[in-house]
């Protein structure tokens, strides 16, 4: 089979995959609601808003471009289309190591649980991916000024991207077939980094004009314990089947010696890690976040192990989305789970390890539930007669964006995401009652680094 042909066939069967999981809202996290909410606020001020600090901007306006023909399929499918088109990018990645299993290794990639579920709802993670991969690409092909401008664009729809300066600087120093000079190579990395962060500032300029330096911060919502951020980044990338085949690729590439400084590809993996590690922990908030560093992960893989250890994890990456699935076992917010499912508790409720139900669905079936409960809060919302502040937290861009598409409206309803002290004092005072959504009362007092929620507001039932 030809080369245009194999990488026709994968991004058709990457693309295809994705498909069944569009139709069903914008996504389980809060961001991609979020983002949903943010598109229609800008259409109804016309003026730029920040979606969640430091911005999007490059995402955020291609939401609000697309706003008039907005639904969950056409959000959510800018995320499957650039998976695709990441997937064909990191084949001819692969290609140019002339490693073994290119088609294998890419297409197991793309089925890595936290990228396959990352790729088919409404949020940022994937089409920056797709442009840091076009920027890897760019610096193995020599062209660091179109490296330089893909980095930015990546910048552009998630900042965190230009962390991928440094490996691809140490590609650029590392690659001697172009100069022998270290002084040409690095002047390659300067016309590399300068042209991108001039682009990326160019892109920046929206929410800096409007709110200065103040943007460049992050979202600091309550911090997880480190169990939970652990977690996150082990099976919560993997999955249960994929961390284990991880384990055992690391232990045979240990005993190998393969972890050393003198190796391109642990190098590179070690310098993307530790960049996105302090990105990590600076907030653990979410799996995706290691989504840059695993691209370098397969490489190394793909590039030193054995054939038979080699199909052996291909295999497992690609079946590790459809089995071993962990998830709550909430009836509001967690995942549909089989009989045959082992159910344990933990610091954030009872869990549940399914054989034969994986992330993917887990996560398919989560999102389902959420949408089911928010349409009950929202019959219950319209029933109120008397005013009311409805402290709702993760539910809040749901109930927003439902509002604003008239699948609900009552003046008496006001949702606010959190609340201090001060204001719901403020709030009752104007004859409000005051009101929590399930588990928002914990969020809210973590918040706050108090416990006053519950002795100034009662739960506003889903049921």
């Amino acid at each position: 089979m030809g080369e245009n042909k194999k990488q026709f066939l994968l991004f058709i069967t990457v693309l295809l995959s994705r498909i069944p999981f569009l139709f069903d809202g914008y996504g389980v996290e809060e961001d991609s609601w979020g983002h949903v909410l943010n598109a229609a606020l800008m259409n109804e001020t016309g003026m730029y808003e920040i979606s969640r600090l430091p911005g999007h901007p490059l995402f955020e306006a291609l939401l609000l471009i697309f706003w008039h023909v907005q639904t969950p399929l056409v959000y959510n499918v800018f995320a499957a289309l650039t998976m695709a088109g990441s997937a064909v990018v990191y084949y001819q990645i692969l290609r140019f190591y002339n490693v073994n299993y290119t088609l294998g290794w890419a297409f197991a990639f793309s089925f890595i649980p936290i990228i396959f579920i990352s790729s088919t709802y409404t949020i940022d993670y994937i089409p920056a991916l797709f442009f840091v991969l076009l920027s890897i690409h760019a610096v193995l092909f020599k062209n660091e000024e179109r490296a330089g401008i893909w980095l930015a664009v990546a910048a552009a729809i998630r900042l965190t991207s230009l962390g991928m300066i440094l490996p691809l600087t140490y590609i650029i120093l590392q690659d001697k077939s172009k100069e022998k000079s270290v002084a040409l190579r690095m002047r390659r990395v300067v016309k590399m980094t300068v042209l991108s962060l001039i682009t990326s500032f160019i892109f920046y300029l929206p929410p800096f004009k409007k709110y200065g330096l103040d943007f460049f911060d992050f979202h600091k919502p309550p911090y997880p314990n480190l169990l939970e951020a652990f977690y996150k980044m082990t099976f919560g990338v993997w999955g249960v089947v994929g961390g284990v085949a991880c384990a055992i690729c690391i232990i045979y590439l240990a005993r190998k010696k393969e972890f050393t400084f003198k190796s391109k590809y642990f190098f590179m993996l070690f310098i993307t890690t530790i960049v996105y590690a302090i990105a990590y922990f600076r907030m653990p908030e979410k799996a995706a976040f290691w989504i840059p560093v695993l691209p370098f992960v397969i490489l190394i893989f793909a590039a030193k192990l054995s054939k038979p250890l080699a199909r052996f994890t291909i295999i497992m990456l690609v079946i590790s989305p459809f089995l071993l699935g962990i998830n709550k076992t909430d009836p509001y917010t967690g995942a549909h789970y089989s009989s045959l499912a082992i159910t344990f508790g933990s610091n954030n409720g009872q869990l549940f390890l399914d054989p034969i139900n994986g992330p993917l669905l887990n996560d398919f079936t989560k999102r389902k539930n959420k949408l089911a409960a928010c349409e009950k809060i929202e019959h219950n919302m319209m029933l109120q007669r008397q005013p009311t502040l409805i402290i709702a937290g993760w539910w809040y861009a749901m109930i927003e964006v439902d509002r604003r598409a008239g699948k609900w409206s009552n003046a008496n309803i006001k949702t606010v995401y959190y609340a201090s002290p001060e204001e719901l004092e403020t709030w009752q005072n104007k004859g409000y009652q005051l009101r929590y959504l399930p588990e928002q009362e914990r969020v809210n007092d973590k918040k706050y680094s108090t416990t006053f929620t519950v002795d100034n507001a009662t739960l506003f039932p889903i049921d």
